[in-house]
């Protein structure tokens, strides 16, 4: 019997990325989970981290840093400021903006911030120190292509 051809050949750099593909969905899936105890989604706790690290950003710098488009990242904006996690602050040109956290905000990252915490450990518990140290310079390494 004739095997059909088949066009399909994985290559272990395919089988990598597809890896690497499949965790981050299954990833955000348990910090969405895990987040909604704190009312927020994977999304909305990764702009807040960046505005705790920032303490400023304007949406352009956050759609950067969240390779996220203007739109996804002005409606996103909108929840936040809707739920009183972020307010907008204008800036001199009367034009635009930049985005801080709350005080609510701060104490709702503060929470959630526990959450994800513990949802990372989880994840890379079975992974050997040895192996995170190799895993971290092989994703930095390829994140450079970005």
């Amino acid at each position: 019997m004739d095997s059909e051809p088949t066009c399909y050949s994985e290559t272990q750099t395919t089988k990598i990325c597809r890896s690497v593909i499949h965790l981050r969905n299954a990833l955000v899936a348990q910090l969405d989970s895990s987040l909604d105890a704190c009312g927020l989604t994977a999304a909305q706790y990764g702009v807040l981290i960046n505005l705790v690290e920032l303490k400023t950003a304007t949406p352009a710098q956050l759609c950067e840093s969240l390779a996220y488009d203007k739109g996804a990242m002005s409606r996103m904006l909108k929840r936040l400021e809707s739920k009183s996690l972020i307010y907008k602050k204008p800036q001199t040109d009367g034009r635009s903006f930049v985005v801080a956290l709350t005080e609510q905000g701060a104490l709702q990252f503060s929470q959630a911030h526990k959450c994800v915490t513990a949802v990372f450990a989880h994840c890379l518990a079975p992974v050997e120190p040895a192996e995170l140290t190799v895993l971290d310079h092989a994703l930095s390494s390829a994140m450079k292509t970005f």
